[in-house]
Order: structure tokens, then sequence, then C-alpha cells
């Protein structure tokens, strides 16, 4: 079911590094191609309509290049927020859903780029060593009580971690859960958790 309200959507301009956030009626959604322009006229978010697909041209603040994102109508017009992410850094680039969603999301990618800002130059295995420390070991204690499964029933699963996060993956059908391991937002986040769901991936 579609709810017939304005539809948020947030990113980062890679040029002045601010928060764009803009609202969009459903009716603007769906009537026609759209922009989000930043207030620095730098760089915009294209919004454009295909049969019952909604296509982002989304300027990335990570890798400073455009991603292309392809979301069905229905789901960009009803869920409660949608993490597009960039596949060189996977990090979340643009944000859309129910406006406080999208702030409050916002609010948290605004952690991360303060945290990469403020690190030297020595490479790291992680963007925050001590944050990912944390994760794991939260993961490791709902792991241990059975609290990881995943909704195609199995309760089999390994990990897979990145730069910026720990990646819960289902062994029997390739699902996977992104715990975002980069601030200590994510690290109050999981300890909230008593349980962790994999999404099941299923064939197409």
């Amino acid at each position: 079911m579609i709810e017939n309200e304005n539809r948020a959507i947030g990113f980062f301009c890679p040029a002045c590094q601010q928060a764009v956030i803009a609202e969009k009626s459903v009716f603007e959604l769906t009537a026609t191609n759209s922009t989000i322009s930043c207030p620095c006229s730098k760089c915009e978010l294209k919004l454009e309509l295909q049969d019952h697909l909604i296509r982002m041209h989304t300027p990335c603040l990570f890798c400073e290049e455009s991603h292309v994102f392809t979301c069905p109508l229905e789901l960009f017009l009803s869920e409660k927020i949608i993490a597009f992410s960039c596949g060189i850094s996977q990090l979340d680039t643009c944000y859309v859903g129910k406006r406080e969603e999208v702030y409050k999301a916002m609010d948290r990618l605004q952690e991360t780029v303060d945290v990469l800002a403020n690190q030297n130059d020595e490479k790291s295995i992680f963007m925050n060593e001590v944050v990912m420390q944390e994760i794991l070991e939260e993961i490791k204690v709902i792991g241990e009580r059975g609290g990881i499964s995943c909704t195609c029933g199995s309760q089999q699963w390994n990990l897979n971690l990145t730069y910026s996060a720990a990646e819960i993956n289902c062994t029997v059908c390739n699902g996977a859960l992104k715990i975002p391991a980069t601030t200590l937002s994510d690290v109050d986040d999981l300890c909230c958790k008593m349980t962790l769901t994999i999404q099941e991936k299923k064939n197409a």
C-alpha cells in the first residue's frame, strides 16, 4: 500500500560536503522526472520515472562519482526508509523514506563523515577499529545465544568484514545483513538488539 505523503530524500554533496535533504510529494514523483540540487549549485540528484521503476542518479561524497540506483516505484513510495550504498566505500550515500527516518539516518551519516574528516594519513583495515571490535563482540554475544537467523529458516551464517561494516551472510540462501561499524551510535543500536534477522535472498 502506497502512503499518500511526502517522501524525503537525503544525500551529501561531494562539492561542499553539506547534507542535502528535500521532500517530494507522491504526485511529483509519479508525474515527471525531477532533480534535487544542492544550494551550492555544484551537484544534483536526478530522479527518472521508468514504468514502475524509479532510477536515481546520485552524487557520492565518498568516491566522488555518480551512482545509478534503480528501485521499484511501490517500494520507493512506501518503505519506512531505504538506504543506497556506494559500491566502492560500502558506505550509505543516499536515503529515501519518511521524513523523520531520513533525518535520523543523515545525522548518523554525518557522524561517519566527521570520523573520516578526523582520520590521520595512516592506513587502517577498518574505518574505526575500536567500533568494529565492539560490533564484533556484540555479534558474538548475540550469535552465542542463538539470536541470529535468516527468514529462510536457517540459523547457519558466517561473517564478512568490510572497511565500514560487518556483514552477516546466510550460508544456505546467501542472504545478507549489513551492520554498520563506523560510529558509537552503531554500537549503541546493536547493543539494544536481542536478535538479528537476515533477509532471505530469493532466486530471480
